[in-house]
């Protein structure tokens, strides 16, 4: 109610909304908000049932499912435990890493506007990951990996501009190494909640 002088409590509760058409099960996918097309975004995963990795693109308007795995294939192909993240200064959404067929860390970046999705070409990439976290800040995209690229180092923040990855210091603080990472951006306050 806006909290007013006279602030009552205000209960929210769970709803299951009455799709027809949703993505096979699938464990292991990368999911985000697309804010400029008002779209939940998910790709890829891992099929529970037979183990093998998914390649498909789906997006969720609020009101229905809808495969959009470009014709024709492209794209970042099947993997899980991947990154992705929407960017919203260049309103794309990019992935990053995941595990692909045969168990290899990937090291790729893609880019994604709704119709296509485009590998981008980067000079400098972080090491392969799997499960890392992605998350903007409004200017560019902070990778938090889950493995480092040397044995025994911590694990580096990494930064994507939508051109290339840059290493980035940043005060010490949770280990990181081999747990997924989740991450969101509080626009509040300004700062990244891990």
């Amino acid at each position: 109610d806006g909290c007013s002088a006279r602030c009552r409590r205000e209960t929210h509760q769970w709803s299951r909304l009455p799709l027809t058409t949703a993505p096979p099960p699938r464990v292991g996918h990368a999911q985000t908000f697309d804010r400029q097309r008002g779209v939940l975004v998910v790709y890829g995963g891992q099929d529970p049932a037979s183990g093998q990795n998914l390649g498909d693109t789906w997006e969720l308007d609020g009101e229905r499912w809808r495969e959009t795995t470009p014709a024709g294939g492209g794209g970042p192909g099947p993997r899980s435990a991947a990154a992705l993240a929407y960017d919203e200064r260049r309103q794309v959404v990019v992935l990053f890493g995941g595990i692909g067929v045969g168990v290899d860390r990937l090291d790729d970046t893609w880019e994604y506007d709704g119709d296509a999705w485009v590998l981008v070409d980067t000079l400098h990439r972080p090491a392969p990951q799997s499960v890392p976290g992605m998350v903007s800040d409004g200017t560019q995209l902070l990778l938090f990996p889950t493995q480092s690229s040397v044995l025994g180092d911590p694990p580096t923040l990494w930064a994507y501009d939508g051109n290339d990855w840059a290493p980035r210091t940043h005060a010490p603080g949770p280990p990181l190494d081999g747990f997924s990472t989740d991450l969101v951006f509080d626009r509040v306050r300004e700062v990244i909640v891990l």
